[in-house]
């Protein structure tokens, strides 16, 4: 028997026996500096989280079992089968910590996180669960099946709260495989388990149009889709949504585009969105004289023929600006 192993054995019998916190405390410390090695301690350190040690003994003994690793990993997945909320969550961060300390251990706990994110009765965890993935994702920006389970939380989850940490995660992931992922999002056309004004299309804008103020070239690929979503979606809040993204990925070149479908949208809503988008120098750049002598004409028809004054101001905001070219 090894010195360590004594250690931990020593360690053991003084957690099941004394009732001495200071000693209590100096042996889940003794085995928080054996680390690794303390693995046949694990039902004594997850008595001591799940019991009413002090919280300094607690908390060493949540250190210890993240140091222990992956040999920890059923333990804690005890925890999760608990009917306490609190208990759950405090399992699914400690597994959460363990695979941010040791990478080869997430191939393990991302499918436990997956159920807790879709399946958990309480948001609460759901939301705790989604959190960890986002540290996963920022931290190994080549997370494939992470980022696929943040954008399936964005579709599936009835809570506001729920998707709009799972919208804040994708946005922090690898920028190609999240706009694949919410394109996913914007591309389907139904949601019958979310009522609206529920809409993870709005969402899914949102977070591409983020995405494209860190780096317009980024989004480029969703464009089409965009612009297909701007043209077709019925409710007016999800067509204004990609307004933001499609100027951020396209510029000035598929300004012209954008106004002939907005200046036959039936919402003027959508149609004084889009002229105040255009006006606004938020791309840092002006139109070419080739562009603007195309987009002209349209803005002039919208100013002259709307119905309504406040889309007739807007176009003529966005001429003052074109006209100064």
């Amino acid at each position: 028997m090894s010195k360590a192993d004594k250690k931990v054995k020593e360690c053991i019998r003084i957690l099941q026996q004394s009732n001495s916190d200071k000693e209590r405390k100096d042996a889940v410390k003794e085995l928080s500096d054996i680390g690794k090695d303390a693995t046949e301690a694990l039902n004594e350190l997850m008595k001591i989280i799940c019991g009413r040690d002090d919280f300094a003994i607690q908390g060493i003994a949540e250190e210890t079992v993240v140091r222990i690793g992956g040999p920890a990993i059923p333990a804690l997945k005890k925890l999760l089968k608990s009917l306490k909320r609190k208990k759950r969550s405090k399992g699914l961060n400690l597994l959460g910590e363990i695979a941010l300390e040791n990478q080869e251990t997430i191939d393990k706990i991302l499918p436990i996180l997956k159920i807790r994110a879709r399946r958990d009765i309480n948001y609460r965890v759901r939301i705790d669960a989604v959190e960890i993935i986002r540290k996963l994702v920022e931290k190994n920006s080549k997370l494939p099946k992470a980022v696929e389970l943040l954008g399936e939380v964005l579709r599936r989850d009835r809570n506001q709260f729920v998707r709009r940490k799972a919208k804040e995660a994708l946005v922090v992931a690898d920028s190609h495989l999240a706009v694949n992922e919410l394109m996913k999002s914007i591309k389907r056309k139904h949601y019958p388990l979310l009522r609206f004004p529920i809409d993870p299309r709005i969402e899914a804008a949102n977070a591409i149009g983020e995405i494209g103020q860190q780096n317009s070239q980024k989004i480029k690929e969703a464009l089409p889709i965009l612009l297909k979503v701007l043209d077709n979606a019925r409710h007016p809040a999800i067509r204004i949504s990609v307004l933001f993204p499609i100027l951020l990925a396209a510029g000035w070149e598929k300004v012209e585009e954008v106004l002939l479908i907005i200046a036959k949208d039936r919402s003027w809503q959508v149609r004084m969105s889009a002229l105040d988008l255009m006006g606004i120098d938020f791309l840092n750049q002006k139109p070419s004289k080739k562009q603007s002598s195309a987009i002209i004409p349209i803005v002039k028809k919208i100013a002259r023929e709307d119905r309504f004054e406040l889309v007739q101001d807007s176009a003529k905001n966005l001429l003052e600006m074109l006209e100064d070219i």
